[in-house]
């Protein structure tokens, strides 16, 4: 039972995930902010995403406050995101995000579920 259950809240957790993303596609722009906020402050970022976020972000046009540049990666899925700066980056992709999230859970979890969701 135990073991079923970590299986479900893990697959919950990656359904929700992409839904948000796909659903949201305005959600870029505020991981792009929140992965700025982890990095050190620089005179210039290059911000690295998929051809389709890229798109949007170009439609958009947001402020982030800093001057930035967009570069698009063949490596990113929607919703992922890489920062480089002069001083170092940030790698928010879409799995590390759920990994974190589900780190969390785990947290929470009895002992027995813990080695399950792992």
């Amino acid at each position: 039972m135990s073991i079923w259950l970590g299986q479900v809240v893990e697959e919950v957790c990656r359904q929700v995930v992409r839904t948000e993303v796909s659903t949201q596609q305005g959600q870029i722009v505020e991981i792009i902010r929140q992965t700025l906020d982890l990095i050190p402050e620089s005179d210039e970022y290059s911000i690295h995403v998929c051809e389709q976020d890229a798109e949007l972000l170009r439609e958009v046009k947001p402020d982030f406050g800093i001057p930035w540049q967009l570069s698009v990666s063949q490596e990113l899925t929607p919703g992922d995101c890489r920062i480089v700066a002069s001083d170092g980056e940030a790698d928010a992709r879409l799995e590390s995000r759920l990994m974190q999230c589900l780190d969390i859970i785990r947290e929470s979890l009895p002992a027995n579920l813990e080695a399950v969701t792992s």
